[in-house]
């Protein structure tokens, strides 16, 4: 259950800084798209995520937006970034082939992302560093995918739970937590 505890967690994107990666010698991001930086209902991204990205890069960051969505959907917020992107990535299991991955260095890159099963797992697998953030708004039964999104998020629960209160001392990050995705 421990690998899949990520590597640093902050209550939103907004709150990282280019120091906590470069510090880390960190220069590459792969960043997840839905509810990590825009809501499932928003198709682009807002004033402040593009002052956020570009700060990133005058910081020498590379960041990739990785999605398991449409390239319809990625590719309106990869352009409108002016970032590179990798829609249907297939995450957790990213194909390590990718013309855009083949020569990033798993020691110097970062996965940011909502989701334990997908994001977290997706860097764990690939020994890349990674940064756990809420989901902006949560799904509900009702919408389109929204059962499957509540089954697992009900099964990252128990996870989250050790996670916060074993290894970050946090009972308070739980509780956010379980409020953003509404239980």
């Amino acid at each position: 259950m421990s690998k899949l505890y990520p590597d640093a967690y902050f209550k939103s994107i907004h709150e990282i800084n280019p120091e906590f990666f470069t510090n880390k010698g960190i220069n590459t991001i792969l960043c997840d798209i839905d509810n990590t930086l825009i809501t499932y209902e928003e198709k682009y991204p807002n004033n402040e995520i593009i002052k956020l990205f570009n700060y990133f890069s005058e910081n020498n960051l590379s960041i990739i937006l990785l999605s398991n969505n449409s390239k319809k959907r990625v590719s309106i917020v990869g352009d409108s970034l002016n970032l590179k992107y990798i829609y249907n990535s297939g995450k957790p299991f990213i194909k390590k082939k990718h013309i855009l991955l083949k020569d990033v260095n798993p020691s110097k890159c970062a996965v940011i992302g909502d989701q334990l099963f997908t994001d977290i797992l997706t860097g764990k697998i690939n020994g890349f560093y990674t940064v756990l953030v809420p989901p902006i708004k949560d799904r509900t039964i009702k919408d389109k995918n929204g059962l499957l999104s509540c089954i697992k998020r009900l099964l990252e629960l128990p996870i989250l739970k050790k996670y916060f209160y074993k290894k970050m001392n946090s009972k308070e990050d739980y509780i956010y937590w379980k409020g953003k995705i509404g239980i």
